[in-house]
């Protein structure tokens, strides 16, 4: 049984800037609940109960402060942000045994990670893979997989073009592994993104005759694109689009969380933190996210849109299908309105 997860913490996040400038991407909330700490409650849920968090050396202190205390987690470090190959290889000493491997930007549902761990467990191959059926064409960003007719990978690319597809079968970040990898992750050459990449340490395996199992997820994805991104981003947050409509899914999960009485018009789904002042006539929701410290002015209309830390909404605004960033104002008067395919931002 696997009971140990490696969990890749040390990108830099660089598509979700402005939001990740001070905060790294793991770490930012996701509907009152840090994005770490949702994929380790999830893991624990399943089984897995020691937990070894590849991170930034700087970023010690905070992931501390973020992780809770009921999770068995220690950190190794990553100094350079070089590929995924080298964050597993950092994590090498703390490994005994099969292991499961988790990007900090992967949020797994628990169901999926108790499949992926029973077929790992079942057959103990050398890698079973978190796999997708696209709705779509095609994927941007994902490693991309053939199978054979047992549902055996026989092939694995990241990040392909369109032109060099294998499949409409995908590979989400998250892995279970036999200690062989190591060995693998060793040989892998540096790509031509200048990282070493952990899907050329799987086909070096298959060319090897290792086993490689795939489970896909049990869902069905959307044929129609925005939908798709949507139902994707609640899995894995790439970019600010990502992070937007992960949140909106966990907080329709949630339904109404209001720590405080308000006064206000509230439409569910809708999330208030701690210490927020909210006109008694705005109009809050649905889907909408305030977090600690938030000020909303009178005749506000918030809706479809996430309010970090601190941020105020001036009177008579209106916020809609936007991330307002941490300690940001919006001026009275003002309108921030997005769509479904362009959040807005204000930093």
């Amino acid at each position: 049984m696997i009971d140990s997860a490696v969990i890749l913490a040390a990108g830099l996040g660089t598509r979700l800037m402005p939001l990740t400038k001070t905060v790294p991407k793991p770490l930012l909330d996701v509907a009152g609940i840090p994005m770490i700490a949702r994929i380790l409650g999830h893991m624990n849920e399943a089984g897995i109960e020691d937990f070894i968090i590849v991170i930034r050396p700087e970023h010690e202190a905070i992931f501390k402060k973020a992780i809770p205390g009921a999770f068995k987690a220690r950190f190794v470090y990553q100094v350079k942000a070089t590929g995924m190959a080298d964050a597993i290889l950092a994590a090498r000493k703390e490994v005994h045994g099969d292991f499961v491997v988790c990007a900090g930007d992967m949020i797994v549902p628990e169901d999926h990670i108790v499949d992926v761990l029973k077929v790992h467990g079942g057959s103990r191959p050398f890698a079973t893979l978190s796999l997708f059926k696209a709705g779509i064409e095609y994927v941007k960003g994902l490693g991309n997989v053939r199978l054979d007719g047992e549902g055996r990978v026989t092939e694995i690319v990241e990040k392909p073009t369109r032109e060099s597809l294998l499949s409409n079968v995908y590979s989400l970040p998250f892995y279970a592994f036999n200690e062989e990898l190591f060995a693998y992750l060793d040989r892998c050459p540096v790509s031509s993104r200048g990282e070493r990449e952990l899907q050329d340490a799987i086909q070096l395996a298959i060319r090897d005759g290792k086993a490689i199992r795939g489970v896909p997820i049990q869902r069905e994805f959307s044929k129609d694109e925005v939908r798709f991104r949507r139902e994707i981003a609640s899995l894995n947050i790439s970019d600010l689009q990502d992070y937007f409509y992960a949140c909106m899914s966990a907080v329709a999960e949630a339904g109404v969380q209001v720590p405080q009485e308000v006064l206000c018009t509230l439409i569910e789904p809708v999330r208030i933190g701690a210490g927020c002042q909210v006109s008694d006539n705005a109009l809050i929701g649905p889907g909408a996210i305030l977090g600690d410290g938030v000020g909303i002015g009178a005749l506000a209309e918030v809706s479809n849109a996430i309010l970090l830390t601190g941020c105020k909404v001036g009177k008579n605004c209106l916020v809609d299908h936007a991330i307002v960033s941490i300690g940001a104002t919006v001026e009275d008067g003002a309108t921030v309105k997005g769509s479904p395919t362009g959040i807005k931002l204000v930093e």
